[in-house]
């Protein structure tokens, strides 16, 4: 993983944001996810998802203790959590453009074959084959938008697109355009 920080001293800010949360019951991602950003020096980006797993482990522990005390109405609960769901992914797609949505895409398929940190400065083959029209389904596209950020992502020499094969010239680079 191409970002790293000392794992001790968000675990101690997240200790007493989660001691708020629990004594106010207020969600503390909006103080996690910052603190990540600003403290720690994460982009943007790694610092929400990092944030956002961090919340789902908070929410599961304030889950048990709640509802031992037999303060949920669940139903609530899961209907909420749906809702946050396809919101999150509707802010998601909003968040980034179609070029940004297929980096991540490549990124995605291509993660297997960087294993090691050595691969990711190395040209790696895409393992799965997509046709232009699967990957513009799956980043909610169009195939011709797909087929011109491909042509832009191999004229900035990231990537290589045959009819066989997409071959990711520079992983790192490609990862910075997905905004990862």
């Amino acid at each position: 993983m191409p970002y790293r920080t000392n794992i001790l001293y968000p675990a101690f800010g997240n200790f007493f944001i989660a001691a708020l949360t629990g004594i106010i019951g207020v969600g503390g991602g909006f103080l996690f996810t910052p603190m990540l950003h600003a403290a720690f020096g994460l982009p943007m980006m790694v610092a929400v998802g990092t944030g956002n797993f961090v919340k789902v482990a908070n929410i599961g522990s304030q889950f048990i203790v709640r509802g031992v005390a037999d303060t949920v109405i669940y139903q609530l609960a899961v209907f909420a959590m749906l809702g946050g769901y396809c919101g999150a992914n509707f802010g998601r797609r909003l968040g980034c453009d179609v070029g940004t949505r297929l980096a991540k895409l490549l990124v995605y398929m291509a993660y297997e074959v960087l294993g090691d940190e050595a691969a990711w400065h190395e040209p790696a083959v895409i393992p799965v084959r997509l046709t232009q029209e699967q990957m513009a389904a799956m980043t909610g596209s169009c195939q011709q938008t797909v087929s011109d950020f491909l042509r832009e992502m191999q004229d900035e020499g990231l990537v290589r697109v045959t009819r066989r094969e997409v071959v990711v010239l520079h992983p790192l680079r490609l990862l910075e355009r997905a905004e990862l």
